[in-house]
């Protein structure tokens, strides 16, 4: 009887630490910002962006996922500016959308603290491997996510920037920061 017992009670075990946990980020809150380098004056061009939409799973200790933005909303604060970024270098007619996807992260026991992450980035149609820095601070239903990573404007096939004598770096500087969702 009490063997009967046991072995009813293993599936729910499983079930229970083997159901994965998601978490989402509410598009309305989440900011992508990018930090470029200009030569030969040394001037840094900032731009952000809203509306980054993920879904996150968590499954033993594991983490996989997709961030996807709207290269619409970058903003760097000058309209010629953006106009250019969006037309003739990004293409968004073309390429409208940023993916970056995680798979088989494993996860630190201090989220908080910054972890390193590998992931695909595909921007203006190419597909390349991206690492970086990511924390997760919180520990209720809402928490929030930053990461940070370079990339090389070269490796996704877009021509380096140029007006009125200032050039753009080719290493672009990407920060992601939201709020993510425990659905329950």
């Amino acid at each position: 009887m009490k063997l009967k017992i046991f072995a009813s009670i293993i599936p729910l075990m499983i079930g229970v630490t083997t159901q994965a946990a998601v978490y989402k980020l509410a598009s309305d809150k989440g900011q992508i910002s990018f930090l470029a380098k200009g030569k030969p004056a040394l001037i840094s061009i900032k731009g952000e962006g809203e509306g980054a939409t993920a879904v996150i799973k968590e499954k033993d200790q594991t983490l996989s996922g997709e961030f996807s933005f709207q290269l619409r909303t970058l903003k760097t604060g000058i309209e010629l500016r953006d106009d250019h970024l969006k037309t003739k270098y990004l293409e968004v007619d073309k390429y409208p959308t940023a993916t970056l996807k995680i798979s088989n992260l494993q996860m630190p026991e201090k989220l908080k603290d910054g972890f390193a992450f590998k992931g695909i980035l595909n921007l203006h149609g190419v597909d390349q491997s991206v690492e970086g820095i990511a924390s997760i601070a919180g520990e209720s239903k809402e928490q929030k996510l930053s990461a940070d990573f370079k990339i090389k404007l070269s490796q996704f096939k877009i021509e380096i920037p140029s007006f009125k004598g200032i050039t753009v770096a080719e290493e672009v500087q990407i920060k992601i920061e939201a709020p993510i969702v425990r659905e329950e």
